[in-house]
């Protein structure tokens, strides 16, 4: 947990440094790749943040200690990753953005729409449904509107903000032994409470 909390004091108001993204595959049709940013731009990737919030959440849970002192800092990440990573005019999340608020990229890649919609969920159970209920359908609609290619039953790797594909090779063990079914069953988890809290 300790690791946890000084993750977790380091993203607001301070940014790290994000590992290099892994979507420079070599696709000419990638707008934008962590190279062409400014040496001096910071930023947090969505899905990450997300992903680093509802683990730190679920240790919390595990070690049935902590959650008071955690609290307050993964509130405060979650509600900065759903102000400035949920697309507002056609849903999903974006790829990353400055720390200070705002998108740098505004594509969409599978695996932050799988981890935000498990966060904000989370974010319901945690801090009540408002406003977190409203982000994870937006993410959700997105994702089984545009973001699932359903003649295959998989999802598209990346699309454009508004959900047109831009990488189209399927499945890959990141994608279907990883973020893609995780998803699935800790949102089906997630949602269960949510119903038996009803």
């Amino acid at each position: 947990m300790r690791a946890c909390r000084l993750q977790t004091a380091e993203i607001l108001p301070e940014p790290r440094t994000t590992f290099p993204l892994a979507r420079d595959l070599g696709d000419p049709s990638v707008a934008r790749k962590a190279e062409d940013r400014p040496p001096s731009v910071r930023v947090p990737v969505w899905g990450a943040e997300a992903h680093e919030r509802w683990d730190e959440v679920y240790a919390t849970r595990v070690l049935d200690a902590g959650w008071t002192d955690y609290q307050e800092d993964i509130q405060r990440a979650m509600d900065h990753g759903r102000a400035n990573g949920i697309d507002p005019e056609y849903g999903g999340v974006y790829v990353e953005g400055p720390h200070a608020g705002g998108v740098y990229d505004r594509e969409k890649e599978f695996w932050q729409q799988a981890e935000v919609m498990i966060g904000m969920l989370e974010g319901c159970l945690r801090f009540g449904v408002d406003p977190y209920w409203d982000a994870y359908e937006s993410v959700h609609r997105f994702v089984f509107d545009k973001g699932i290619h359903h003649e295959v039953g998989e999802w598209w790797p990346l699309l454009t903000r508004e959900g047109k594909p831009i990488w189209t090779h399927m499945s890959h063990s990141w994608k279907v032994n990883y973020h893609t079914i995780r998803c699935m069953i800790q949102c089906i988890k997630r949602l269960e409470a949510l119903m038996n809290r009803l």
